[in-house]
């Protein structure tokens, strides 16, 4: 990864978050998560090249405990400089802080083991952070699967063979 030279402004994270990315057919099957080399996590990635934007959905997951695992949006500007957007993340080890608040002395900076999302924001570039530093809890998802379908409606996403819904048979019963 080629490190980040110029900061986004929240207009422009905002930007990239509303333009329609559609996905190719078949995505589902193209972030089937593989065994790394190591084997200590599964990983996969998918480009997706738009016009003059590209973007990649980069899947990662623990092999010991499937609810460790990151889904995360990444933007590759006309540079080749990668900035990642939103982080959907799981139930990692470790706690999370949130440094800025931390420093303004805001009680619930820190927050334990949970399933929480953390998007990029300007105010966190601003003073050296990561770009996506900030994270919320949510309840948005519960698992690696429930996670990738968030992330996809969250980041504008566009489907090109979504589920089929269910059908109620003619028993009641669903189909």
């Amino acid at each position: 990864m080629t490190a980040m030279v110029k900061i986004l402004k929240d207009s422009e994270i905002n930007r990239l978050f509303q333009i329609p990315k559609p996905l190719p057919k078949g995505w589902r099957t193209r972030l089937n998560l593989r065994e790394s080399k190591l084997g200590s996590h599964k990983k996969r990635d998918l480009p997706i090249s738009m016009d003059t934007l590209t973007f990649t959905i980069k899947c990662r997951q623990n092999a010991q405990n499937p609810f460790d695992f990151s889904i995360i949006l990444c933007y590759q500007d006309g540079e080749n400089n990668e900035y990642r957007l939103l982080r959907c993340n799981g139930k990692h080890p470790s706690a999370h802080t949130n440094k800025l608040e931390r420093q303004a002395g805001d009680a619930d900076h820190t927050f334990d083991t949970c399933f929480h999302v953390h998007q990029a924001t300007e105010r966190y570039q601003e003073p050296g952070y990561k770009i996506d530093g900030y994270a919320e809890r949510t309840d948005g998802y519960n698992d690696y699967e429930t996670a990738l379908e968030h992330f996809v409606k969250r980041c504008g996403f566009v489907d090109p063979d979504p589920p089929e819904p269910e059908t109620p048979d003619m028993f009641g019963g669903v189909s």
